[in-house]
């Protein structure tokens, strides 16, 4: 285990951090898991059910290879979910191809 600071020494029987002196002086408590909440002398910086983040606008200007101009999903956003299903069955074959010519030309290579 990794010490986060000259100051502190993990224990593995209680899975946390302790500090090694309490002399030294200390610039904030931390305390938390990335995986559920981290706080800062006390205060909330993050918390796992936090709802407050950001809504994530759509850029105007887009470059031609990004997903969301893919035919499938555009004529799904526009309720036509057959044409939708034909774009998306289309892509899906090329796809397949693709693959399967890296395969073959890898075995080429190969040799």
């Amino acid at each position: 285990m990794t010490n986060i600071s000259t100051n502190t020494k993990y224990d593995a029987k209680e899975k946390s951090y302790k500090l090694i002196s309490e002399e030294k002086n200390i610039l904030s408590t931390v305390d938390g898991e990335f995986t559920n909440s981290i706080r800062f002398d006390g205060k909330s910086y993050w918390a796992y059910d936090y709802q407050g983040f950001p809504i994530i606008k759509s850029m105007k200007n887009v470059l031609f290879s990004d997903s969301i101009l893919r035919d499938d999903l555009v004529w799904m956003k526009k309720g036509d979910e057959n044409l939708s299903q034909r774009f998306k069955v289309k892509m899906e074959e090329i796809q397949r191809n693709d693959k399967k010519l890296r395969e073959k030309n890898s075995k080429i290579v190969k040799k």
